[in-house]
């Protein structure tokens, strides 16, 4: 809560979902969503429900694709700025390198 009241904090996956809603996103937009799942007690669901077109590098590539970057972070990083650039809307999920 603190974090969030200074800003800080990205949104929940409701205030995602109402936002690109707001903004025009249409529900089959593909959204890549980096570093990790985003929070919130129901994680992803009311997220997905509006916009089920969502992506990490974990469900983009098997686990064998991604074993070379398992101890290298910062091509891992590399990886989901690549796809970041190339999605219609990337989300980081906590502070670092995306935000």
């Amino acid at each position: 809560m603190e974090q969030r009241l200074l800003g800080r904090c990205p949104m929940t996956p409701r205030e995602v979902a109402l936002f690109l809603e707001a903004i025009g996103f249409p529900s089959d937009t593909k959204i890549y969503i980096v570093s990790g799942e985003i929070y919130g007690q129901v994680g992803l669901t009311s997220l997905q429900a509006k916009y089920p077109n969502l992506f990490f590098h974990s469900n983009l590539a098997s686990e064998d694709e991604l074993q070379p970057y398992k101890d290298k972070l910062n091509q891992l990083v590399a990886l989901d700025y690549i796809i970041a650039v190339e999605s219609d809307v990337f989300i980081y999920s906590y502070e670092g390198n995306m935000a």
